[in-house]
């Protein structure tokens, strides 16, 4: 039984349907937002590469901007307490299934001790660092300056509970922003 089968079967005998989860839905505006225009982008939050190489595959990415400390956030110990024991498999994992593109520029750094190594004038930005509120407030407070009018600001995990909910709303009314939100990302254009 392939996966558009099992979908058709779980929908219709358990009002159950699983996720596409890559390209992720806000790639997959992106895609059709900039028509194949090369862009700039930078992710944060690399992890093990998969949205990454989503981005690389459904997007013309000039160059991309990885931002991944793979390291300890205090706030590891209560949101994500799994992720200590795997960030140097992560890493391992995300430049092994990244090689062979050469557009990548890596910065091993925090976020929030990156931004003068991204540039200004940013397409799309992605945000999936840290999950914890006062992270991703400070991620998208940080990276909507680099952002140029008409690009993309977006994330994910918006159903986590973790407080990238709470951050996107209260930064989107702000900012007057009415975002797009679905079962996994958050998205709008500047």
């Amino acid at each position: 039984m392939n996966r558009h089968n099992i979908n058709k079967f779980l929908a219709e005998k358990l009002n159950f349907v699983i996720l596409r989860g890559f390209p992720r839905h806000s790639i997959r505006f992106a895609k059709n937002y900039f028509k194949g225009k090369p862009i700039t982008v930078v992710e944060i939050g690399t992890y093990e590469g998969y949205n990454a190489k989503s981005i690389l595959k459904e997007l013309n990415v000039n160059e991309i901007y990885l931002v991944d400390p793979y390291a300890n956030y205090e706030d590891y110990r209560t949101s994500e307490p799994e992720t200590i024991k795997i960030l140097n498999k992560a890493e391992r994992d995300a430049h092994k299934r990244l090689r062979g593109s050469n557009n990548l520029i890596w910065i091993k750094k925090f976020s929030s001790k990156a931004l003068n190594d991204i540039p200004n004038n940013i397409d799309f930005i992605y945000i999936d660092g840290n999950h914890e509120y006062k992270y991703v407030k400070e991620d998208m407070e940080n990276y909507y300056k680099k952002l140029r009018k008409g690009g993309i600001l977006a994330g994910h995990d918006i159903a986590t509970g973790f407080g990238v909910a709470q951050a996107v709303m209260e930064f989107c009314s702000e900012k007057k922003i009415v975002p797009s939100i679905n079962v996994t990302d958050w998205y709008f254009v500047k």
